[in-house]
């Protein structure tokens, strides 16, 4: 499930490449505690698993995921938010009727997401930037408009 960042090969390649993604319920709702949350880890690392990704870290709060994946390069980061997103709405909304009526009937996550790239010294728990991302402060600090994806920032507005 949970690793670290090694390199990783295909037939025809070696690889480093590892992916912070971070993305919100509809509305921003509060849905990810108590069996909801532990549901969607679970979630994330099964399709990790089938999709031949490497989970690094995954860390939910209530109302937003971060996640860190390795995976080769044939993966883009928008097929692996959409893998990962996509997965886990499914089988969320089909276990958790109260989802459809809290989050909307189609989708339970926004379509935006953030993402950007991690090396092996960000991934390692001993960093206090992963001690914050942990913590979920890096990113919000509660209110939706804070957020840079809700403002139409980019990354760069992040630090």
């Amino acid at each position: 499930m949970e690793g670290s960042l090694l390199v990783g090969k295909t037939r025809y390649t070696r690889y480093s490449i590892a992916y912070h993604l971070v993305w919100i319920p509809k509305y921003r709702r509060r849905v990810l505690v108590g069996e909801v949350q532990a549901e969607t880890k679970r979630l994330i690392a099964e399709c990790c698993e089938r999709q031949g990704l490497t989970l690094l870290a995954v860390e939910t709060d209530e109302d937003h995921i971060h996640v860190f994946v390795s995976a080769p390069p044939r993966f883009s980061p928008a097929m692996i938010a959409n893998l990962l997103k996509g997965y886990t709405s499914r089988y969320l909304r089909e276990k958790f009727l109260r989802l459809k009526k809290v989050c909307g009937k189609e989708h339970l996550w926004t379509q935006s997401y953030y993402v950007g790239t991690a090396g092996g010294s960000l991934l390692r728990p001993s960093n206090a930037i992963f001690s914050k991302i942990k913590a979920s402060s890096l990113f919000w600090n509660g209110s939706l408009s804070s957020h840079p994806l809700e403002r139409g920032g980019t990354s760069r507005s992040l630090c």
